[in-house]
Order: C-alpha cells, then sequence, then structure tokens
C-alpha cells in the first residue's frame, strides 16, 4: 500500500503543480512513476534472491543433520530433522508466494498507472 500511495503523491504533485504553474510536470510525473515503479521491481528481486539464498544456506544445514543422523542410525532424530526440513520448506514457499503476488500486483499498478499518465498526462491538463 506504501508504493501505491507513493505513485499516487507523486500523480496528485504533478498535477498540482501543472495547473499552477503550467508546463508538462502531470507527463512527467508519469515518467517518474514509471521509473519508481522500476527500480522499486528490481530492488524487490535483489532481496528476494537474497532471502533465498539464506533460506538455502539453512536448508543444506536441516539436509545435513538429517544425513548424518540417518547414517549414525538414529532414526528418532533423523525423522526430526526431515520434519524440520519439510516443514521448513512449505512454510518458506507459502510465505514467498504470498509475498511475491503482492508484490508483482503492486508494481504491475504502479507501471501502468505511470505509463497511462506518462502518455496521456497532456490531455488531462
Amino acid at each position: 500500500m506504501v508504493l501505491v500511495g507513493v505513485a499516487l503523491t507523486i500523480a496528485a504533485a504533478g498535477y498540482w503543480i501543472d495547473r499552477v504553474w503550467g508546463g508538462d510536470a502531470f507527463p512527467r510525473a508519469g515518467a517518474l512513476i514509471v521509473a519508481f515503479g522500476a527500480a522499486f521491481a528490481g530492488l524487490e528481486v535483489y532481496g528476494m534472491e537474497r532471502a533465498i539464498m539464506r533460506h538455502e544456506a539453512r536448508v543444506e544445514k536441516l539436509e545435513a543433520a538429517y544425513l548424518d543422523a540417518a547414517k549414525e542410525g538414529r532414526e528418532t532424530t533423523a525423522a526430526a530433522a526431515f520434519s524440520r526440513l519439510a516443514e521448513n520448506l512449505s512454510e518458506y514457499r507459502n510465505a514467498r508466494i504470498e509475498r511475491v503476488g503482492r508484490m508483482i500486483r503492486a508494481e504491475i499498478a504502479i507501471l501502468c498507472f505511470g505509463t497511462l499518465i506518462w502518455g496521456f498526462g497532456d490531455l488531462v491538463v
């Protein structure tokens, strides 16, 4: 919601500046919104890749614990390690799908909104 709020604020400021002082502030605000949306999408991809790397390191530790316990014949420890591994993977997958879905919807809305203002803003004012 913060992203959408920032995009709407940029659009409102551009419209206000355009009405008060004239010029092409509103279409340029659309260009700023598109740039903002693209930059944030890149930051989100970078952040998700880092989170995936951290999670993979945790999964590798759990897999090692599971294999060590299975090799030594400690069934209860092996089962517990496997259970933790499966639970961790499931929780991570569900959280990632939910977060990525929300972010993608917000970024698509911001980019479309900015592109419309950028392309047709001069017709509004």
